[in-house]
């Protein structure tokens, strides 16, 4: 794996996006999983932005449940 880095553009953006997830209900440890996570794993942040792109809400929560597969997957 190649590793990675959020710059602090990213990071402030990863937390837009944390803030929007806690909004549309997503469990507190979800959120701060996903926002360790995406600080050091690529894939994870950019299925935050692609979450956070989204506009259908049968993607939304595919998009979710993507996210958790990969927190599942690495912890």
């Amino acid at each position: 794996m190649i590793p990675f880095t959020t710059s602090p553009e990213q990071k402030i953006r990863v937390y837009k996006i944390a803030t929007r997830m806690a909004d549309a209900g997503l469990s507190v440890a979800f959120i701060n999983d996903a926002v360790e996570m995406a600080e050091e794993y690529e894939g994870l942040h950019d299925l935050m932005v692609f979450w956070d792109e989204e506009t259908r809400a049968d993607k939304i929560f595919e998009e979710a449940e993507n996210i958790n597969t990969i927190i599942s997957e690495m912890e």
